[in-house]
């Protein structure tokens, strides 16, 4: 992968995982918690694992076009 590519995944991850952590602060401070923060908490878990995947692969197919 391309260098560019790997730091440009490496920020999007890092992003949706500090959105996660501020999610989970602001809900336990409200008092909220229970199966919907960990609903949530899931999906921003597979965010950050599925779209760095994404994104590497449509960078490599825009490259070959």
């Amino acid at each position: 992968m391309d260098r560019k590519v790997v730091k440009e995944v490496a920020l999007s991850s890092a992003a949706a995982l500090a959105a996660l952590v501020a999610m989970d602060t602001i809900a336990r401070a409200a008092g909220v918690g229970g199966a919907a923060i960990e609903r949530v908490s899931e999906v921003v878990l597979l965010t950050i694992v599925l779209a760095p995947i994404a994104l590497a692969i449509s960078r490599a197919s825009s490259r070959r076009r």
